[in-house]
Order: structure tokens, then sequence, then C-alpha cells
């Protein structure tokens, strides 16, 4: 049986891990709030219906990439540390020989983009838009393996400098579009396009190593096919669970409610900074660590802190959502603060869902994966059509937040009894209840009042969590 390789003693891990994912937090906090600070311009200069129209082909796209990634980037982690001759080389090269080829279908489907605009939105009138948009899916397969090769060289500096051009680049192209060339509904989907070719070039300069045809191995692509085809029913269901709801609304709400919708989401990215950042570095430490004894303990200290810091942002932006919609948005879009909170609460749960399913994938048990994404998606789906024609984007939000606890809750289960671990899940959750509640009961208060409740709140968490966050900063003293 084959074994992982051993890089680096723990220390060194917990070291590498803790900086990378600093590091990444740091460059993309600094950009994403950037982006937050222009929501005044992007609502102003696109309309709900056009902002609806754009997060409605993303969506779109959003579902056909993993779909075409057939879960190897999965796979090139589970592989890449395997010891075999040239195994690095081999792993880097086949994966990016299989998704260049599958690449390919994207632009194939640009010359069927009028029927994809006709099913979206019952008029060709957008079918531009969806050809770009299916360009943008080919750059992003073709830079995906080199990402994938920067990270598990713990390249994490490299990556982030990576990343903060090409958001920086994402900036300064929706700026220009939106303002000068005045592109209206292109202008992100164009921007999208053009940073993800900027991406292939960056990362290509990044990666040491080149592809070669030499490298590309039918035996291991073989066996990594078998070990992620098995998974992408699973990250189906995550999509349906992420996604499916957009589309519902805009079956029955249309465009403008697709678009109030995606102000939501826009404010939901901040959260999603933390989670890429710590999932991006977390990989290769929870890889390289897992077997060592002391790894549990880490891994509980790990999750407890990245919880405080999730729920202590979701708690600030969900308490004081209508100030803050009312701030950074066009008047239009004020009524969007009533989803925050459970869309920023239910990125928690995912983030919470995210650290403990390792337990399943050290196992390589992927089929537990889709028990749990499945269930999530099928309850998330039942109750989207249920409830959506009837409460609109208020049921979106709600949907997605029970999705996350039924998927967090399955994968919980399977994960502690493959590879139990002491997270104090049971504190979590009492907490993170709490805190919601909170949340709700207090959101349409005097702003004075909520920020005393905002103070008291932060007080107890961290009395609470104190000995779990003194253990992580020991760990980084070690």
């Amino acid at each position: 049986m084959l074994r992982p390789r051993k890089y680096m003693d723990n220390t060194s891990n917990i070291k590498s891990f803790i900086k990378g994912s600093s590091v990444l937090f740091i460059s993309n906090i600094i950009i994403k709030g950037i982006q937050f600070f222009l929501l005044p311009l992007y609502t102003s200069k696109l309309t709900p219906e056009m902002l609806g129209v754009s997060d409605a082909v993303t969506t779109m796209t959003g579902f056909l990439f993993p779909v075409l990634v057939m879960g190897m980037d999965s796979a090139y982690s589970a592989f890449y540390f395997e010891e075999e001759k040239d195994q690095q080389d081999k792993v880097f090269s086949t994966i990016s020989f299989l998704l260049a080829v599958m690449g390919l279908i994207p632009v194939i489907a640009c010359f069927f983009s009028g029927p994809w605009s006709e099913i979206l939105f019952k008029s060709s009138g957008n079918a531009y838009v969806v050809a770009i948009a299916l360009l943008a899916v080919t750059a992003n397969l073709l830079f995906l393996p080199l990402s994938l090769e920067v990270r598990l060289q713990n390249r994490m500096m490299a990556y982030s400098v990576a990343a903060v051009v090409s958001s920086s680049a994402t900036i300064i192209l929706n700026v220009v579009f939106l303002v000068y060339f005045q592109l209206g509904v292109y202008s992100l989907i164009l921007s999208t396009l053009m940073v993800n070719v900027l991406q292939v070039f960056l990362f290509s300069f990044a990666v040491k190593k080149k592809f070669s045809m030499q490298y590309v191995d039918r035996k291991l692509m073989k066996q990594m096919l078998r070990y992620s085809l098995p998974m992408l029913p699973s990250v189906l269901s995550s999509l349906i669970l992420t996604l499916s709801d957009r589309y519902i609304i805009l079956f029955y709400r249309g465009e403008h409610a697709v678009g109030m919708y995606g102000i939501g989401s826009r404010f939901v990215a901040i959260l999603g900074v933390l989670i890429s950042s710590v999932g991006t570095a977390y990989t290769t430490f929870a890889y390289s660590s897992y077997k060592k004894p002391e790894a549990k303990e880490q891994f509980s200290a790990v999750l407890n802190i990245v919880y405080v810091v999730m729920v202590g942002i979701a708690f600030i932006i969900s308490m004081f959502s209508k100030e803050i919609i009312a701030v950074m948005a066009a008047a239009e879009y004020e009524a969007a603060y009533e989803v925050l909170p459970d869309m920023m609460f239910a990125q928690v749960l995912y983030v919470l869902y995210t650290l403990t399913c390792y337990g399943v994938l050290f196992e390589k048990k992927s089929a537990y994966i889709l028990l749990a994404t499945g269930t999530a998606a099928v309850v998330n789906l039942l109750l989207n059509v249920i409830f959506i024609p009837r409460y609109g984007i208020m049921a979106a939000a709600a949907t997605t937040f029970i999705g996350y606890a039924v998927m967090l809750l399955i994968n919980y289960i399977n994960s502690q009894r493959l590879y139990p671990c002491p997270y104090g899940m049971k504190k979590i959750i009492l907490h993170f209840v709490g805190m919601y509640l909170i949340v709700r009961l207090a959101l349409e208060g005097a702003f004075v009042l909520k920020l005393a409740v905002t103070v008291f709140c932060a007080m107890i968490t961290l009395f609470i969590y104190r000995n779990k966050i003194i253990a992580g900063i020991k760990m980084v003293r070690a």
C-alpha cells in the first residue's frame, strides 16, 4: 500500500499552515475589501435585472465547471504525496492533460449559446453573455492544475501574489467596463474571462515544473478517475444545495429577484475569503499530519479558532446588515438585508462541514460525502420548490441554512466514526444557535442597542473559547 510522504515534522506543518492561510487571508481580504467598497458603484451602474442576468449565467458556469473537473482537484491532493517515482510530475501532467481536453467542451458549447440563453431567460438576447462565460470556464480549467501545484508545494506567497494580481485586475476591469465603456451586463462576465486567462499566465510562471507528455500516465489517470468520479455526484449535490435556489428564484420571481439575492451573496463572499484561505492551506496540513499522535488536538484547536472568527464576522455583518446595505448599495437594493443573517450563518455551518469532513477523506470513503451532500441537496431543493414561489428570496436563504445544517450533521457523524476528533461540537452548536437567535431578535433594533449586544456577545465568546485560543497560541509558539 502506498504511504504518504513525510516532508516535515508537525510543528513545521502547523507553522506552515498558519503562515499560508494568514498570507492568503490578508491578501484576499484587502482585495475583497476594495470590491466591497466598490459595491455602491456596481449597484448604481447595474440594475437588479442586469445583476440578475450576470448572476444567473455565473450560476450556470458554476454548475458546469465542477462537472468538467470531475473531482480531479481532490484526486490531485490524494495522490500527490504518494511514494512513486516521479509521482508529482505524473500527477501534474496527467491532470493538466485531462482538464485541457475537457476544456474543449465549453468552446464547442459556445456555438449553442443561443439555445442556452433561451433556456435560462426565455430569450436569445443574452447569447453573447453565455458564450463569454463558457470561454471563461475553459480558461479556468487550464489554470486549475497550475494553482493546485503551487498550493501543494506550499508556496503560499507565490499563490497569494498571483491571487492579488488577478483580483486587482478584476476590480480594474470591472470599473473600466462599467464606467468608461458602459458595457452593462457584459462587464462582470467579460472581466471574469480576461482574468481567468491572466491567471493561466501568472500560475504558469509560478509553477516550477512544466507539462510534459512523457509524464501523462494512463494507469495513474484511471486510478485518479476511480477515486474522483464517485465524488462527482457529491459535488453536484453541493452545487444543487448552493446554487439551485437562483434558478428557482429566476423561474418564479425573475431577474430582479435574482439580482437582489445576489447582493446578499456578495456579502457572503467576505466569509468566503476566510473559508478559501483556510481551506487552501489546510489540505496540505491535514494530509501531512493526520497520522501524528498530536494531530487530533491540533485539528480541534484549528476548527474552534476558525469557528470563533467565522461566527464573529457572520454575527457582526448580520446584526448591522440593515445599516450596511443602506450605506453600501443603491436604494432599490435595500430589502436585501433581510436575507443576510441566514446566508451568513449558513457559511459558518459550511466551514464546520469543510473542516470536519477530512475524517472521511483520510479513509477515502467518498460515498459518505455523497450521503451528506445528496441528502442536504434533496432537502434544500424540495424546500426551495415549496417555499420560494410564496416567500421569494427569504425562503431561499432559509433553505440554504437548513441544507447546510443537514449536511454538517450527517458528515460529522460519519467522520467521527472513521476518525474521531475532540472538536467539542456540542458547545459549538449551542453557541451558534444562541448567536443566531440573538441576531434575529435584535435585527430591527436601534443601532446603539445592537452595538451593546455585539460587544457583550464578543466578550462572552472569547471567555467560552479562551482555552482553545490559548492552545492555538501555544501551537504557534511551539
